[in-house]
């Protein structure tokens, strides 16, 4: 069980895919990522792009908020629908 929450979005997804129970491996084959690229999200080397987040949200089953870039991207007032529309996107990849 992971221990804290950590403050950047790395941390965040790290604690999140522990939480869910999930290795490395198999958030990144879920979310199409490559492993060198997912390793450097999660120590905080690389930066995530905004559909990496999007969709690993998603997988994580967790807000964007969470991983602290929706204020720059989302009206708060749309969150409802761009979820919806996230999920939708989502199960026609999968």
């Amino acid at each position: 069980m992971p221990m804290d929450i950590g403050t950047t979005i790395g941390e965040r997804i790290v604690y999140f895919r522990q939480l869910k129970g999930w290795s490395q491996k198999q958030l990144r084959e879920a979310a199409g990522i490559l492993q060198s690229r997912m390793s450097k999200i999660e120590s905080g080397d690389a930066k995530p792009r905004f559909d990496e987040v999007e969709l690993l949200s998603l997988l994580l089953e967790q807000p964007l908020e969470f991983f602290s870039i929706l204020r720059r991207v989302v009206m708060p007032g749309h969150y409802a629908a761009f979820v919806r529309k996230q999920k939708r996107r989502l199960r026609q990849t999968i």
